[in-house]
């Protein structure tokens, strides 16, 4: 199964100015620290502090002090940027990292082509147990695609990033111990979750925290098995 190509982003976006003007088709946009932002590839914004203009582009490497082979206009027109600061001195047009409607559609994509290729899974010559844990996955997926409409925050997209990835890798193999992986990751990735986050209400962990309590307790029948 192909999955679009998804971007690790920092927990907090840092926002650096742009330093010189580019055009609307330039490839390189140079910006006042290029470590601040995420390593290549990614997907990053430059946006107008006191206007409405935003530009999400694509970059694939890095020079001393910019962003290079750059991929312009993602869900957005390109246009010409040319930097300038206010009266206090202030840089107006910036680059950040932050999480943008092209990833986001990506990350419904790709969960959608999950919950398909995990629907379309034939347990019926598998072991109960497992049918039961695949079944349960499949339900925590419909969650997930119930929760992606609200994603909200850089870290909540590692978070379900990493959840696909360890998801795709055990439904594919349907091995045993990579399902037990998967689980744990889904755990430590729950047990991290800041209360205050929109992406999953505080009171649905203690719910979804059981339910993964409850998929291990049938691998490890199936292990015994």
């Amino acid at each position: 199964m192909f999955l679009e190509e998804m971007y690790q982003k920092k927990k907090e976006s840092e926002i650096v100015p742009l330093t010189m003007g580019i055009s609307a088709v330039g490839t390189v946009i140079p910006v006042a620290d290029v470590n601040a932002l995420c390593e290549p590839p990614n997907i990053a914004i430059l946006f107008d502090r006191v206007g409405n203009n935003v530009e999400t582009f694509k970059y694939e490497g890095k020079s001393a002090n910019a962003l290079t082979n750059v991929t312009r206009g993602l869900n957005t027109v390109p246009r010409a940027w040319t930097p300038w600061s206010d009266s206090d001195g202030r840089p107006m047009i910036n680059v950040t990292n932050g999480l943008t409607s092209h990833e986001h559609d990506i990350f419904v994509r790709n969960i959608l082509k999950l919950k398909t290729e995990i629907e379309n899974i034939d347990v019926s010559g598998l072991p109960s147990d497992l049918q039961d844990t695949l079944n349960a996955l499949k339900a925590r997926l419909d969650d997930v695609e119930s929760d992606i409409a609200d994603l909200a925050t850089q870290a909540s997209v590692n978070a379900l990033d990493g959840r696909v990835d360890a998801l795709e890798t055990a439904l594919n193999a349907l091995d045993i111990d990579a399902l037990q992986d998967a689980i744990d990751q889904i755990k430590d990735l729950l047990d991290d979750l800041p209360p205050d986050w929109n992406f999953l209400r505080a009171a649905d962990l203690i719910p979804i925290t059981d339910r993964l309590d409850d998929i291990e307790k049938q691998l490890e029948w199936e292990v015994w098995d």
